[in-house]
């Protein structure tokens, strides 16, 4: 029996996770079980009705993740698991991968499996020897973990790691068949990966990295950012999670209690700098746009940057499914490393 393909985009603003029998999307955040309670709906909240579940590690304190993890526990008492340093070591880290790995366990029909795990990791960090080879220790081998009280034990006995926007290109120009489209193998490729924690833009050439740069200023740093000059603009408290929900309504207005801001000018002069920005790095390193074969766009924050993007370079394309889409290449990278089993 051949192992069993996951694929895990450990993002810093959301995990992306899938395998042969399932998928989720959760918030990159933890809490601890004895805090479930505390958000406003207080004693009222029914646990049971919401997309959550126990966690536990050996020696560790019960936690929780899922879906509705800030419906269960105030945000302000959530663990972060993002980090502009290294990630890798982080205790909360190693728990969020931990859950990652039971929850899609969970999927399979048996408690203890081995499988092979494909995921990435900002372009800058795999060449960082520290960075990448710490990951790869914790990554490899058995991971226990207890999921609302069954254990389950997987075994990770083959793993790569990637650059995160191959993932991307992966699943762009790897068809069904598992082969590789002649742009991708033969062409250059500009992609640009708006993510929670970083902004990677990245160059590749006969499907090999060639130049880019990873910006430890993703969608998490725009919002807040916003935020800030909104605050001192209108002298009053706005939480970046207002700018966020604001600009997904596309309203551009901060609203909480009867308070409505409205920061329109600030995120177009922010989104204008961001594009700026990602666009001089990739100018500065390609030479002429004609010897491009593709230029894309992926990533969360790609939902609405993309649109301002396209506004200055026309070139540019933005993927089907931007916040998924490399993890889908990940999980075809993982079926044709098992083709033959």
């Amino acid at each position: 029996m051949g192992l069993i393909n996951f694929a895990i985009d450990f993002g810093n603003g959301y995990v992306k996770a899938k395998s042969d029998k399932g998928s989720f999307v959760i918030p990159s955040k933890i809490g601890y079980a004895d805090n479930i309670g505390s958000t406003s709906l207080g004693d009222s909240l029914d646990s049971e009705t919401l997309d959550i579940h126990y966690y536990a590690r050996k020696d560790e304190p019960t936690y929780v993740a899922g879906s509705d993890i800030e419906k269960a526990i105030n945000p302000s008492q959530l663990v972060n698991t993002n980090s502009a340093n290294n990630r890798y070591k982080m205790v909360a880290f190693k728990q969020l991968v931990d859950f990652s790995l039971a929850e899609l366990s969970s999927y399979e029909d048996s408690k203890n499996i081995e499988v092979r795990l494909i995921t990435g990791m900002p372009s800058n960090d795999i060449y960082m020897k520290e960075r990448k080879e710490a990951f790869e220790r914790f990554l490899l081998g058995t991971h226990v973990v207890e999921r609302d009280g069954d254990e389950w034990v997987i075994n990770v006995k083959e793993l790569k790691i990637i650059e995160q926007p191959l993932g991307t290109l992966l699943n762009v120009y790897l068809n069904d068949e598992m082969r590789v489209h002649k742009d991708l193998q033969e062409g250059t490729i500009v992609v640009i990966d708006f993510g929670s924690g970083t902004t990677i833009v990245d160059i590749y050439k006969n499907m090999k990295r060639i130049g880019g740069d990873t910006l430890n200023e993703g969608m998490i740093k725009f919002y807040k950012d916003i935020a800030f000059q909104a605050s001192n603009e209108y002298s009053d408290k706005i939480d970046s999670e207002y700018i966020e929900a604001g600009i997904k309504n596309k309203d551009f207005i901060a609203k909480f209690g009867e308070k409505a801001y409205d920061f329109k000018d600030f995120y177009k002069s922010m989104i204008f700098k961001k594009v700026q920005s990602v666009v001089g790095i990739y100018e500065n390193e390609i030479g002429r746009e004609s010897l491009v074969n593709g230029f894309l766009v992926t990533g969360g924050g790609s939902t609405f940057i993309g649109d301002d993007l396209i506004k200055q370079k026309g070139n540019f394309k933005v993927v089907d499914r931007p916040q998924t889409s490399t993890v889908e290449g990940y999980f075809k990278l993982a079926k044709s490393l098992g083709k033959g089993e």
